[in-house]
C-alpha cells in the first residue's frame, strides 16, 4: 500500500493533478489498507456462514433447490443440472439441459442458477433454497448491490425472478452438490442443444 500511495502520488504530481502531501504518503497507505481489511472481513462472514460441506435436510415446508453446471470444450457445449428435494429427502424434480458454450465457467454457473428458479417456478414453490458450489456467483446473487460481473445482467434477472416468492441463495461445497453435477453432465449423451427433460416423483 505504501508503494502504491508513492506511485499514485508520483503520477499525480507529473499530470499536475491535485494530490496530498509526501508527508501524508503512509496515512494514506493506512486508509487503504484498513478498507482492503473491512472488505475481505464481509467475505470471510459470508463464506463461513455458506460452506456446508454435505447437503443437508431443509426445514419442513421449504424446498432445497441444487443447480450446477459443466463444460464440455470438444462438444463447444455445457449442461445445466438442477435437483430439487423437499425436507423428507424426496426428490420431486429434478432436469438437465444442454445449451451452447457460454464462453466462461462463471456464466455458465450463473445460467445453471436462472435455470434452477426457473424450474422451481414451474413447479409453482414458494419457498426455496438455492445452493451451488460456484462461490463467486452466490456472492453475487446475495449481495444487495447491483453486480457489475460479465454476468450481471442474468443476476438481475434471477432478482426479478424470485422477486414475489420466498428464496434465499447459499454456497455449497462440491461434495453436497453431487447429484446436481451428475445432471449436467448427463447431457453429453445428447446430440440435442436444447435437450430439456423433467422427472418428476409422486408428492
Amino acid at each position: 500500500m505504501v508503494a502504491w500511495s508513492i506511485w499514485e502520488h508520483r503520477n499525480k504530481v507529473q499530470e499536475r493533478q491535485k494530490v496530498w502531501g509526501i508527508d501524508e504518503v503512509c496515512h494514506q497507505a493506512s486508509n487503504l489498507l484498513k478498507k482492503f481489511h473491512d472488505v475481505h472481513k464481509k467475505i470471510s462472514r459470508m463464506v463461513a456462514r455458506i460452506g456446508d460441506t454435505w447437503w443437508k435436510l431443509p426445514a419442513s415446508g421449504l424446498f432445497k433447490v441444487n443447480f450446477d453446471g459443466a463444460l464440455f470444450k470438444e462438444q463447444a457445449c455445457a449442461g445445466l443440472g438442477v435437483v430439487i428435494r423437499d425436507s423428507t429427502r424426496l426428490t420431486i424434480g429434478a432436469m438437465s439441459q444442454k445449451i451452447r458454450h457460454p464462453g466462461f465457467v462463471d456464466m455458465m454457473e450463473a445460467l445453471a442458477a436462472r435455470k434452477a428458479v426457473v424450474f422451481a417456478k414451474e413447479l409453482c414453490l414458494q419457498s426455496v433454497e438455492v445452493k451451488g458450489d460456484s462461490l463467486w456467483v452466490i456472492q453475487a446473487l446475495v449481495a444487495a448491490k447491483s453486480s457489475r460481473t460479465m454476468f450481471g445482467n442474468v443476476i438481475a434477472d434471477i432478482h426479478c425472478l424470485v422477486s414475489n416468492i420466498n428464496c434465499s441463495f447459499s454456497h455449497v461445497k462440491r461434495e453436497g452438490n453431487k447429484l446436481a453435477h451428475a445432471f449436467a453432465r448427463r447431457v453429453v449423451a445428447s446430440a440435442d442443444f436444447d435437450m430439456c427433460y423433467d422427472i418428476i416423483s409422486e408428492l
